[in-house]
């Protein structure tokens, strides 16, 4: 049997589509510990789904999902979204890793919890802390 601990999709289109169906084929892995899924065009409904997945696998030490929020338009260059087709995603990731603890550690890279702390409920100072800060934070 193959057991899946690293798997890396940059710039591998996956879009809202696509993260929503890897993330349906990966809540079931109890040892993937690394995904690295960047540049994918991600938006709301892929980062919600993705944030599902990681409510169920609790051995997820490294999630990178930077440059994702733009869409690939013309010639396949990245055309920025509208900063309100990520943040409800956003929220959902930060509230998934908020609510299911897991190794210290943890390192999501390519976004800022710090940008939506007030719906996640943090104190104002965690307007100014980054990622790490935030989740030693929830798991004390």
């Amino acid at each position: 049997a193959v057991t899946l601990r690293r798997l890396h999709l940059i710039d591998a289109c996956l879009g809202d589509v696509g993260a929503t169906l890897l993330a349906e084929a990966l809540k079931g892995q109890k040892h993937l510990s690394w995904l690295l899924i960047g540049a994918n065009g991600i938006g709301n409904a892929g980062f919600t789904s993705l944030a599902e997945m990681l409510r169920r696998n609790s051995a997820l030490s490294v999630l990178e999902i930077d440059s994702n929020c733009s869409d690939v338009g013309d010639m396949g260059l990245d055309v920025p979204r509208p900063a309100h087709e990520c943040e409800a995603g956003l929220i959902a990731i930060g509230e998934a890793l908020r609510d299911t603890p897991r190794i210290r550690g943890f390192d999501l890279e390519g976004v800022q919890l710090k940008t939506v702390y007030k719906p996640l409920q943090l104190p104002a100072a965690a307007a100014k802390w980054d990622n790490r800060v935030i989740v030693d934070y929830w798991w004390k």
